[in-house]
């Protein structure tokens, strides 16, 4: 059973930048840790999976077990077991903690932060900050207060190998943001073989952006040789800061990297880099086929909002070639794929940029937006069979009144042109308004529903020249509910009634079968499945009602629970719920819980009957 949960919460992770002093090495410290535990006040809506959740009323506890996942915003905290205390604002994780935030994560066995006092506790951690390319591990980290930090049984590296190049290992680090730091009894090694001993050292502890030279890394390959890396960070002003790195390969060559991030203002952020090779290991290499010495990457990122609604985001991802990603996977920021695909460069087919404007109209229910998806192929010699969505627009209405009468109507519509240089292309229009007219039957409700869909090509065939083809769709359906109430009271809570609602459902929906051999396949659009299915299920639904301060009530919902199944009337199950031909589909349940302030809480879970699998 898979869990999901959605919750209110007052943190913010906040990644500071590491300076590192003790004759280069040690100051990384504070920045890191800070990371690990800083959590500020701002109400951020926070996912959380797991295989169980269980709330304790007495207790005022949240408890996640078995595959826990939190999510918010670029940061991602996985677990085998998390509790977070209500009334002490404090949460533990167990198991295999793995906190990540963009590129930056922290590993550990336990850890437990209190959201009021910004005090916490690490047990066997490890954390690694991309940004100076830097490891930190301690038995024993603790953030004894706003500013300041203990860890014990401590090791700071640059190097990404099990047995480090070089390591500074210590007793104890003791560092205070905005102060400095102490160390007991460290030692720098090379290749784990002692070559200084500080019985004590100090060094300065900054965490304000400030521009220098980053840690240095040092490395080998059986296919690049020695690698070594320098980088200098710039930090230009509060708004801008960019930097430059040198990476040297044994058998390629030298590679030059660049970044470069700004904040126009509030709601206006991006960034771009890219980097350069001239590769000396490619060249009449069987292993890089028609690839050529010349070697880059380049990326950009840009996000903004504007007023009424509309918003801009663009990503951009380009390599010279296949085999770029493999030899260097962390070309590109995580940032520019993880909102994107999560692209698995080692498995993935192609590249993606794209660039999206969407902009609502609430009070209409209207919603629009323009796409324009660029495909980079990671496995073809050339690009030119590729297909590119240049550009895609949708256009939605949400179901409203039509007119006066006592009919719905709501309104999925789009375009497309499907562009690449060779091979079948063209241009789509996509037209399916729906019309439905609810009415109650006794104590039931009835709404019947029906649409149309017409869908039109202009193609351009590759063998056959220009035409026009044209698919014309109906579909229809009825749904049948009622509505069981019952209002009871509860002593001891604010509500002064709680009305449980029971609603059984029907619903049966046709799609005829229709012939489209000779339309092009773009999409998953230009192929509709016949549909002729009966679903039948359970709603249930807990609200509280609570005297306002006018005199008058607020209603609240606190649960929703539904349950549904799908059986498919034809011999032959088509789409995507009817798996194998089997008639049955996977039984769904869903929960949903809302706290009247903090919390929301949303579980999901399917079975199979024809296989008895949840």
């Amino acid at each position: 059973m898979q869990a999901k949960w959605i919750v209110q919460s007052y943190r913010r992770y906040k990644w500071l930048l590491v300076l590192m002093l003790l004759v280069v090495f040690l100051s990384g410290w504070n920045t890191m840790l800070y990371a690990a535990f800083d959590m500020q006040t701002s109400a951020k809506t926070v996912e959380i999976e797991a295989k169980h959740l269980i709330y304790d009323k007495v207790l005022g506890r949240y408890i996640a077990q078995g595959d826990v996942v939190i999510r918010q915003e670029s940061m991602e905290l996985s677990a085998d077991k998390v509790i977070l205390d209500n009334r002490s604002r404090e949460f533990e994780a167990w198991g295999d903690v793995l906190l990540r935030d963009r590129e930056d994560y922290l590993a550990c066995r336990y850890l437990k932060f209190n959201l009021d006092t910004k005090t916490g506790h690490i047990r066997q951690g490890r954390i690694f900050v991309k940004d100076k390319h830097f490891f930190i591990t301690g038995s024993e980290i603790e953030k004894l207060g706003p500013d300041e930090y203990l860890a014990k049984d401590a090791t700071l590296t640059s190097c990404d190998a099990a047995k480090a190049a070089w390591m500074v290992s210590c007793e104890s680090v003791h560092v205070t943001k905005d102060g400095y730091g102490v160390t007991d009894k460290a030692v720098f090694k090379i290749k784990d073989i002692p070559v200084m001993y500080l019985p004590k050292a100090y060094f300065p502890v900054k965490t304000s952006r400030q521009s220098g030279l980053l840690i240095p890394s040092i490395g080998y390959g059986q296919e690049d040789g020695l690698m070594t890396k320098n980088a200098y960070f710039w930090a230009i002003d509060e708004a801008h800061d960019a930097t430059f790195s040198l990476e040297s390969y044994g058998h390629r060559g030298v590679r030059l990297g660049g970044e470069y991030r700004y904040v126009l203002n509030e709601t206006a952020k991006g960034e771009i880099n890219g980097s350069y090779l001239y590769d000396r290991l490619v060249k009449d290499n069987e292993q890089y086929p028609q690839t050529e010495s010349d070697r880059w990457s380049l990326g950009a990122r840009h996000f903004q909002d504007f007023a009424k609604g509309a918003q801009l985001k663009a990503h951009l991802n380009f390599v010279s070639d296949n085999y770029f990603l493999d030899d260097f996977p962390n070309a590109f920021s995580n940032t520019f794929i993880n909102e994107l695909d999560d692209v698995d460069y080692e498995t993935d087919n192609e590249l993606r940029s794209n660039i999206i404007f969407s902009k609502s109209w609430a009070r209409q229910n209207l919603n629009l937006t323009a796409e324009g998806l660029y495909y980079d192929s990671l496995i073809l010699p050339h690009n030119d069979t590729v297909l590119q969505v240049l550009p895609q627009i949708t256009l939605t209405v949400l179901e409203q009144p039509l007119g006066k009468t006592s009919l719905f109507w709501h309104l999925d519509s789009s375009y497309a042109n499907f562009w690449r240089e060779t091979g079948d292309r063209g241009q789509r229009f996509d037209f399916h308004p729906g019309v439905n007219y609810p009415f109650h039957l006794g104590p039931l409700e009835v709404t019947p529903s029906a649409g149309v869909r017409e869908t039109f090509y202009l193609t351009d065939w590759e063998d056959e020249g220009s035409d026009t083809e044209s698919r014309e769709l109906v579909d229809a359906g009825i749904e049948v509910k009622t509505v069981m109430e019952r209002v009871f009271s509860r002593s001891g809570t604010a509500a002064d009634r709680f009305l449980h609602t029971l609603e059984p459902t029907v619903s049966y929906l046709y799609v005829p079968d229709v012939d489209q051999d000779k339309l092009p396949h773009f999409d998953d659009l230009d192929h509709i499945y016949e549909e002729n299915n009966l679903t039948y299920g359970l709603v249930s639904r807990l609200i509280g009602r609570y005297s306002d301060q006018n005199g008058g009530y607020d209603y609240h919902q606190y649960f929703k629970a539904e349950l549904e199944q799908s059986y498919n009337l034809i011999n032959e199950a088509n789409g995507d719920q009817f798996i194998d031909n089997h008639n049955f589909s996977d039984i769904k349940a869903q929960l949903e819980y809302w706290s009247r302030k903090y919390f929301y809480g949303k579980l999901e879970s399917e079975y199979d009957p024809n296989d008895n699998q949840t």
